[in-house]
């Protein structure tokens, strides 16, 4: 009595594609799977293969070609390879035509939305936020001089208006502005005001004292002599 050798996966592979008269070349061109994977797939090489789906339906196109069963062909070579099955860990080949996940989209349109908010913060600080007055000289808030004259100096934001005593002072591109003030002898209060556009205003108040030098009696002689 004769013993019927089991049924392998190569075997009934092999012989199919015997019967077929076919290459793998050209089970490969008529099947649209690449040729390494059916050399893998006919080596039973799972490491060579990519996730279960994937094999498995190229299973099925070359059990149609060969006109055999593929529920039976796949059976078979679950049965003889160490075929892993996918799971969460396994990518499936990427369709660059395939829709890109929406969290992306939404992600950069957060950013977007985030640098717009920025911005116009920065924007509505410049035009509403308290000017940046800084008075560089005199830096003390009383002044004594023996002078008649003093050049007041400082920095102010680009965005606000400069007035001094009810004059207005130009602000050159930098922030630096400058402004010589004649004393009046006696105590001169320097008045500084720094406005933004929609009206927040910054105040600095400066006291210079102008003491005149005494005239003196030589000087008084000289020049009674030279009149003489």
């Amino acid at each position: 009595m004769d013993i019927k050798e089991p049924t392998t996966f190569d075997r009934m592979f092999d012989e199919a594609l015997a019967n077929r008269n076919l290459s793998l070349e050209k089970l490969s061109e008529l099947s649209n799977v690449p040729i390494k994977y059916i050399e893998a797939i006919q080596r039973g090489d799972a490491s060579k293969l990519p996730p279960s789906p994937y094999v498995r339906g190229y299973i099925a196109k070359l059990a149609d070609l060969l006109e055999i069963k593929s529920d039976e062909l796949w059976a078979l070579f679950q049965k003889e390879s160490q075929l892993k099955a996918a799971g969460i860990k396994d990518k499936m080949p990427e369709n660059r035509y395939a829709q890109r996940p929406a969290h992306k989209s939404l992600i950069i349109g957060l950013g977007i939305g985030l640098l717009l908010v920025l911005y116009v913060g920065y924007r509505l600080n410049s035009l509403t936020g308290r000017p940046l007055l800084n008075v560089l000289y005199p830096d003390t808030a009383t002044l004594i001089l023996n002078t008649p004259s003093v050049l007041f100096r400082g920095t102010l934001d680009t965005s606000s208006k400069l007035i001094i005593n009810n004059e207005r002072v130009n602000i050159n591109e930098e922030g630096a502005w400058e402004k010589k003030i004649v004393l009046q002898p006696g105590l001169n209060s320097i008045e500084i005001k720094a406005t933004k556009i929609l009206g927040r205003q910054t105040e600095v108040v400066k006291q210079v004292i102008y003491n005149p030098p005494p005239f003196s009696t030589s000087s008084k002689e000289e020049s009674n002599s030279e009149n003489e």
